[in-house]
C-alpha cells in the first residue's frame, strides 16, 4: 500500500462511522438540512414512491429520523464557501450597529 494511503483510508473509515453512530443533530448534513433541504428531499422520495411503488423509498419515508443523517449533500466546495460568506454577510447586515461615542477635548 502506497504511503499516506492507509492513513487516507482510516479517515474515510473513521466519518463514515462518525456519520452512522455521531450526533445526528449537530452534524454538518443536518445542519443543512435544517435550512429546508430535508423537505425537499422528503418529497423527491414521496414522488418516487409514487411512480415507482419503491420498497426501498417506502421504508425509508417510514423511518425518516433514522435515514435522514444517512443523506449526503454534495456540492463544490466553492459553492459552499460562497454560501458560507453569504451568512456570514447576512449575519453582519442583521446585528444593530455598534453606538459610538463622541466627546469634545476640553
Amino acid at each position: 500500500m502506497k504511503p499516506g494511503l492507509y492513513e487516507t483510508l482510516e479517515r474515510i473509515a473513521a466519518t463514515i462511522n462518525e456519520r452512522r453512530h455521531g450526533d445526528a443533530a449537530k452534524s454538518y448534513v443536518a445542519q443543512l438540512f435544517a435550512k429546508g433541504d430535508d423537505a425537499m428531499l422528503k418529497s423527491l422520495i414521496q414522488r418516487h414512491l409514487l411512480f415507482t411503488g419503491s420498497e426501498r423509498a417506502r421504508v425509508i419515508l417510514e423511518n425518516w429520523a433514522a435515514y435522514l443523517p444517512r443523506f449526503v449533500k454534495v456540492m463544490p466546495l466553492e459553492y459552499r464557501r460562497a454560501l458560507s460568506e453569504q451568512a456570514a454577510e447576512q449575519m453582519r447586515r442583521e446585528q444593530p450597529a455598534a453606538t459610538v461615542e463622541v466627546r469634545a477635548n476640553d
